[in-house]
């Protein structure tokens, strides 16, 4: 396959990003933590704030034990020193003595604590989870040189970066060693859906930029691979079902990225991905473990990492039992769905000819239909602007309850926002290749059959990625539609 020849990508959105981090930069001495998924853009961002300072950039390399760490953090501050002050013939001579000798961070940070002297640098310490060994003596022996030497330097900027965000959210932001020193914290989500059309370029329609979020979600350095055939279908494909593709090995660098290898990670994901959602006793059940504090820090970690996410009905609180759990990132989504069952095929070379005959486009189109679901209830906000009551006051999530789920497991009212102005907007969520017709919208009427809220008007709401048929559009099935083109612009 040939790929097609692309044009420089200019750095795109982060505006806020920037801005929050042009605002700490200017309260030095600071720690900014930063934290996010794998391939969300986290060094980028780092390297773009600061592409007029000197950065000492430190990085923690997967899989290697504490003392290879602090040999490699002791030959890349060598280096940074032969380069920015190569007089220092001294301290070199110092770092390269420790280099195989039995030190520990406190002694290599006491180093690092001479040499920041009245500079202005930005320490980077990128993946801080490898670089602390999922540890906390790394933590520890921070919080001793920020307290006695860091804290003390004017212009001193301290950058913790990571793709694990249980780690950087558990042993890092709330670590007691850490807490509340000047500290700031930066999670990195993805791009927005119109960020991510900026990114892929007028080339593309709103429908393959929808496809292309809905697939991948706002991740650039995956949106990149969906570029590189005449269509993102195309491309999707060469980049899962060949020998060595991207998306196919991708999976299990997400897990060592972002989590420990404990085996229940990755069976909860690989459960999740055979059911539309779950509830908290389903996945115990299937994992054949017990409820206790164990399990809940499993499920924590998972949700932190944007891995997977719970939601309720919007009537109810965050303690109700009706609980459902979901895969929240697309990409992993995509990947045990369609990837994941064909692997042997796909190390075989089955598809190497043609990598399409792995997706066929019906079950694709299908799967997409409850991506954007996903879609929609995760930019609820957006929808509420658009709707024209984003000032107002409201809750918002799904709707079943326990008689529903009795009779249909499957049943929920996709999207309700109950407003203070005593309006429920109800919305009916479909994505399909053809107009919605009245035989939806009679099955969206029958599900409002369980939906009796009291005192309340019932604003009923369409959001489609095609226009409806004409019938459905005179039989005023709904009050209002919202279309792909109103979501992404």
């Amino acid at each position: 396959m040939k790929s097609l020849p692309k044009p420089t990508q200019p750095f795109i959105g982060r505006k806020s990003e920037l801005s929050l981090i042009e605002t700490i930069s200017q309260t030095r001495p600071a720690i900014l933590i930063i934290h996010g998924r794998r391939r969300i853009g986290k060094t980028s961002l780092v390297e773009r704030a600061f592409r007029d300072e000197t950065i000492l950039k430190f990085e923690g390399i997967e899989g290697l034990p504490k003392k290879a760490q602090i040999n490699a953090f002791l030959l890349q501050l060598t280096t940074y020193i032969e380069k920015f002050d190569s007089k220092n013939a001294n301290l070199i001579k110092i770092l390269i003595s420790k280099i195989s000798t039995k030190v520990g961070w406190f002694e290599i940070l006491a180093i690092l604590s001479e040499y920041v002297v009245n500079k202005k640098l930005v320490l980077f310490f990128e993946e801080f989870q490898w670089l602390a060994s999922y540890d906390d003596e790394l933590i520890g022996s921070l919080k001793y040189y920020w307290d006695n030497c860091f804290k003390d330097e004017k212009n001193l900027l301290l950058v913790l970066c990571g793709s694990s965000p249980s780690f950087m959210v558990n042993h890092v932001v709330y670590s007691k060693a850490l807490y509340n020193r000047s500290q700031h914290e930066l999670p990195l989500q993805q791009f927005t859906i119109y960020e991510a059309k900026q990114f892929l370029g007028r080339r593309y329609s709103n429908q393959d930029v929808m496809d292309a979020y809905l697939l991948v979600g706002g991740i650039p350095e995956y949106l990149k691979y969906l570029t590189q055939d005449s269509s993102i279908y195309l491309s999707l494909a060469a980049n899962s079902f060949t020998k060595g593709a991207f998306f196919k090995s991708e999976c299990s660098k997400i897990f060592i990225s972002s989590l420990s290898q404990n085996p229940n990670y990755q069976e909860i994901v690989k459960f999740l991905s055979k059911v539309k959602f779950s509830s908290r006793d389903e996945i115990l059940r299937h994992l054949k473990l017990e409820s206790g504090s164990n399990t809940s820090r499993i499920l924590d970690d998972l949700e932190i990492s944007g891995i997977i996410s719970k939601y309720t009905p919007y009537n109810k609180t965050a303690k109700t039992k009706l609980v459902r759990y979901e895969i929240a990132d697309s990409y992993l989504q995509f990947f045990y769905k369609f990837v994941e069952p064909k692997i042997k095929m796909i190390d075989r070379g089955d598809f190497q000819q043609k990598p399409s005959d792995a997706l066929p486009i019906s079950s694709l189109d299908q799967w997409l239909g409850y991506s954007y679901e996903r879609f929609c209830r995760n930019n609820a906000p957006l929808i509420a602007k658009i709707l024209g009551f984003g000032a107002v006051s409201y809750t918002y999530g799904p709707y079943f309850n326990r008689a529903s789920s009795k009779e249909d497991k499957n049943y929920q009212l996709d999207l309700v926002f109950d407003r203070k102005d005593k309006v429920v907007t109800v919305c009916e969520i479909k994505y399909t290749r053809s107009p919605i017709s009245a035989k939806h919208a009679k099955e969206f009427l029958a599900k409002m059959d369980f939906f009796t809220p009291k005192a309340r008007t019932i604003q009923t709401v369409l959001i489609c990625n095609q226009a409806p048929t004409d019938e459905v559009l005179n039989g005023r099935y709904f009050d209002q539609i919202i279309t792909l083109d109103e979501l992404i612009s």
